[in-house]
């Protein structure tokens, strides 16, 4: 992946909380996210007094993609997703997050914490899709967790608005 689609951060905590302090404005904006999943999204988006939207997964621990579609609205900046998911550990299907990001509107953020641990990644997406970031994190299958190393990788514009 090339150096203008990368942004580097103090683990992935510290990417999530650039992304969200990037896109979304306090007090504004939302963010929307799968329920049960990571919940530093969501203390994140509390410390940049950002709403957040919850829905439950489906039955089978899949996103409800409809029902993101449908809370969100002109201040939704975006949709979390983690695949595979933290705590269920059930991945997301790559034609599911391809076909959602080539209809939704605004940024969709696959996180990949444990991408390594069963499920395909995203990345290839970043060249199609100017919405997509991918998360990453050196903490888990690389087993650097005293590194603190997380990184996001997306389009050169959208990784610009991040490290601007």
């Amino acid at each position: 992946v090339p150096v203008e689609r990368m942004v580097l951060g103090n683990g992935s905590d510290e990417i999530i909380d650039i992304i969200i302090r990037s896109l979304c404005r306090p007090g504004q904006d939302n963010i929307v996210v799968f329920s049960p999943g990571y919940s530093m999204y969501e203390v994140a988006a509390h410390i940049n007094e950002v709403e957040v939207r919850r829905l439950d997964l489906t039955p089978d621990f899949q996103p409800d993609w409809q029902g993101a579609e449908a809370v969100s609205d002109a201040c939704t900046k975006a949709v979390f997703v983690v695949s595979p998911n933290n705590p269920v550990g059930t991945p997301v299907p790559l034609a599911d997050i391809e076909a959602f990001c080539a209809r939704f509107p605004a940024f969709v953020v696959v996180d990949e914490a444990y991408v390594d641990f069963g499920a395909e990644s995203c990345v290839p997406m970043i060249y199609r899709y100017d919405n997509l970031l991918v998360t990453q994190t050196m903490s888990k299958s690389r087993s650097l967790a005293g590194g603190r190393v997380g990184y996001a990788l997306g389009s050169p514009e959208l990784i610009a608005d991040l490290t601007g």
